[in-house]
């Protein structure tokens, strides 16, 4: 069996799309709904999610 760290989803939210981009792409508004997060949600940047004590972070690009 074969696993891969890869995931792609698309979600269709019904808000105008600069309030999704500001709650998706800033840590400050990720941390207010998701969980706490590091780093920068704007192109090139990195957002790090600490889920599991001791475990590497969730990584987005």
């Amino acid at each position: 069996m074969t696993t891969s760290t890869d995931y792609r989803t698309t979600v269709r939210v019904n808000a105008p799309a600069d309030v999704v981009f500001d709650a998706v792409t800033s840590a400050e508004a990720l941390a207010a709904w998701w969980s706490p997060v590091t780093g920068s949600g704007l192109a090139g940047g990195e957002l790090r999610f600490p889920m599991v004590a001791d475990q590497p972070p969730l990584l987005i690009h």
